[in-house]
């Protein structure tokens, strides 16, 4: 009986091979997407695989993986072949760490691969697929990928693999065009959440819109709201992303304040005789909820203004409709008196709290309002200094005055225009930068003319 052991450990892109037998060690740096080869003098050719073993799996199965190889038992085997087999495994991506050892016995042979599963695997969407359902796309990457589970590795060759079997699928269906996939983030700040598949090359215009579930808003409203949707190419991510930022204000408008769109479908209703121009029909169904109205706010951290004098700056009235858009009007109303009383490091943030039993609605408003600036000076740059000297007499702030941050944009808007034109400048735009100085409590404003 001989043994062998073969070890791929993947990282900073590239893998290393370590053969060892009899003492003897030899370490080959590979790129990680390289082909593995090995020397017949390290076993004897003519054997038959009889066994295939896997340790280390917990997201995938011993079936998967046995795809992934290519490996048969029962079938003749070569070093090379098993050295393709580990190249496949390390190439895919599923895996961090690739190692095999096999064993020989009378023409027999067992290999087991210990494998350390990566952590990097991502969730996959599918955006305008409107042929197919989810389940029907997600049951054919099962059928044709092996290491597809809902999730594919972040890199590695599995992601093309999804690619060419979505794209053979609507080929299949007399779909023309090509898939794409393309990372996403869940958000600004997040790093890569998934991956978005979608069909390009064909040409998917949206001709109608409905909106099952509506009754407090009309479809009237909500069409009359959508109406730059018509004509856009549909994908499931566009569309979703128009309701939440175009059509949920509305119902929040009108206190409708847990409404929400759920996921939009789309359906084929005429196409061009060549498949490359699909009108689409787009059904984006609502859950209203109840609606909202005004109790009261909470207000906490404020010690210039009074919590009248803020309730009122607020200006809801109790049981009147909860008008998101009005609240939140109502709190940078007051973040702006805060600002023109120097307090420019303000910040007023605020919770929403909804009782679903009397359908009422309290906001948790905090406030921190920092140190209260007063003026020192005011520099504009950009222009000569006669220009400069002669904005700087029109200016009326003065230094020790309390740092109203709105003075500076409206003496650009309405005061310094007639002094620029006096200097032939006609149309100007301006950038306004308070340097605070936190130890005097003061601010030098810098104004660039371009």
């Amino acid at each position: 009986m001989s043994l062998m052991r073969w070890s791929t450990k993947i990282a900073c892109r590239k893998s290393f091979v370590s053969l060892k037998k009899s003492g003897t060690f030899l370490l080959i740096g590979l790129f990680l997407f390289s082909a593995f080869t090995v020397s017949k003098s390290y076993g004897q050719e003519g054997n038959h695989l009889a066994a295939i073993k896997f340790t280390g799996l917990n997201r995938f199965t011993d079936a998967q993986i046995s795809r992934v190889t290519g490996l048969r038992v029962g079938e003749g085997i070569t070093q090379a072949q098993l050295g393709a087999a580990a190249d496949r495994l390390a190439n895919s991506g599923a895996f961090d760490h690739v190692t095999f050892r096999y064993s020989t016995d009378k023409g027999q042979l067992t290999v087991e691969f210990q494998l350390t599963e990566t952590p990097h695997i991502l969730p996959c969407r599918f955006d305008n697929f409107v042929w197919f359902s989810d389940q029907q796309l997600d049951q054919a990457l099962r059928a044709r990928v092996p290491l597809y589970a809902g999730a594919i590795p972040e890199t590695g060759a599995t992601l093309e693999q999804a690619r060419a079997a979505l794209r053979e699928m609507i080929r299949a269906n007399g779909i023309p065009g090509d898939v794409d996939s393309i990372p996403f983030a869940e958000g600004m700040r997040q790093g890569i959440s998934g991956f978005l598949f979608s069909v390009r090359n064909i040409s998917l215009p949206i001709r109608t819109v409905e909106f099952p579930g509506a009754a407090a808003i009309s479809t009237g409203d909500l069409g009359g709201a959508s109406a730059q949707l018509i004509g856009r190419d549909f994908s499931i991510s566009g569309v979703a992303a128009f309701a939440s930022g175009g059509l949920v204000p509305l119902y929040h408008e009108h206190g409708y304040l847990r409404a929400k769109f759920d996921r939009p479908a789309g359906r084929v209703l005429t196409k061009s005789s060549d498949g490359m121009t699909q009108e689409i029909g787009v059904t984006l169904p609502v859950s209203e909820g109840p609606e909202y109205y005004w109790d009261k706010a909470k207000w906490s951290g404020n010690r210039q203004f009074s919590t009248a004098e803020l309730d009122h700056m607020l200006g809801m009235n109790p049981k009147e409709i909860a008008n998101e858009q009005k609240i939140e009007a109502g709190l940078q109303s007051i973040k702006r008196t805060y600002d023109k009383r120097g307090f420019i490091d303000s910040n007023v943030h605020s919770e929403v709290i909804l009782d679903d039993g009397t359908r009422l609605t309290t906001y948790n408003v905090s406030v921190l309002e920092g140190i209260q600036y007063h003026f020192s000076q005011v520099h504009f740059d950009g222009v000569t200094n006669q220009l400069a000297q002669a904005l700087v007499k029109k200016w009326q702030l003065k230094p020790g005055d309390i740092f109203d941050i709105t003075y500076a944009s409206d003496f650009m808007k309405n005061i310094a225009p007639p002094t620029l034109k006096d200097f032939g400048i006609l149309k100007a735009s301006f950038q306004i930068t308070p340097h605070r100085d936190t130890q005097k409590a003061s601010v030098d404003l810098q104004i660039v003319v371009h």
